[in-house]
């Protein structure tokens, strides 16, 4: 291929990255008819020019996935803890456990609420503590088994407020609960 053909194939294919392009536009553009422009495309060096894009636009998508769930996951955290709507903190928290079970879950994390399917937890739904954790105060017990009520997440170590029967208010960590 020419380096005039180069340049006009490199043309096009810029033109076919801006979504605002269609390929009636690029032809004109290029004086080209529909068909001529298709023919052009379908030549070895624009397969491998388009196929070189769609794995570059794969990776890209791929890099940019995480950074954009974590943004996702900090404005959600945002609204669970500091929203004054008791509804929409809600849903925002019953988004973020179910977005937290998402991930693979971890070996020594299998009872815990982040290893929950997905459609299988929310605030609202009757939760257990899985093990006996350790508890600061000598005189409370909490025993694997105990109801777990109005849960709802937080930063820090001890990512989930709650409250139990017996006890009341209490933080306890995400792998000592898992729905009932």
């Amino acid at each position: 291929m020419g380096t005039h053909n180069t340049d006009r194939l490199n043309s096009i294919l810029g033109l076919m990255l801006r979504s605002e392009c269609t390929l009636e536009q690029i032809a004109a553009e290029h004086d080209l008819t529909f068909v001529a422009l298709l023919e052009l495309l379908r030549t070895p060096e624009a397969q491998a020019a388009i196929a070189a894009i769609e794995e570059l636009q794969t990776i890209r998508d791929r890099l940019r996935a995480p950074v954009q769930r974590d943004a996702a996951m900090a404005r959600l955290h945002h609204i669970a803890t500091t929203s004054n709507d008791d509804l929409e903190a809600r849903r925002a928290a019953t988004t973020l456990l179910r977005a937290r079970a998402t991930p693979k879950p971890r070996a020594t994390d299998l009872g815990s609420a982040r290893s929950v399917p997905a459609d299988a937890h929310s605030p609202a739904d009757p939760t257990l503590v899985t093990k006996d954790p350790k508890v600061n105060v000598p005189s409370l017990v909490v025993k694997g088994g105990t109801k777990v009520k109005n849960i709802r997440l937080v930063d820090g170590d001890h990512d989930i407020d709650c409250k139990i029967d017996s006890i009341g208010a209490m933080s306890l960590k995400s792998q000592f609960v898992r729905k009932a």
